[in-house]
């Protein structure tokens, strides 16, 4: 199972390019998401393993699912 946390990516944060590269910056990720509002639908990627390696933006919002060894604490 993992905990489910809400965040957007610090605007100094231009490095991270998509949802594998912000998974491991945080680290302990099971997944990733994001909402498409133009299709009003949630993308999820399982970094490494499956779903659209979508592209990530600074300052914009994203639900990432985190397990136990996640840090308490990102940026």
């Amino acid at each position: 199972s993992c905990a489910y946390n809400f965040i957007s990516v610090p605007f100094d944060r231009d490095d991270l390019l998509d949802a594998d590269a912000l998974a491991a910056d945080i680290g302990g990720v099971y997944s990733v998401g994001r909402y498409n509002a133009d299709t009003q639908d949630l993308t999820w990627r399982i970094p490494g393993v499956s779903g659209e390696n979508f592209p990530v933006r600074a300052g914009y919002p994203y639900i990432v699912c985190l397990d136990e060894s996640a840090p308490p604490l990102w940026p």
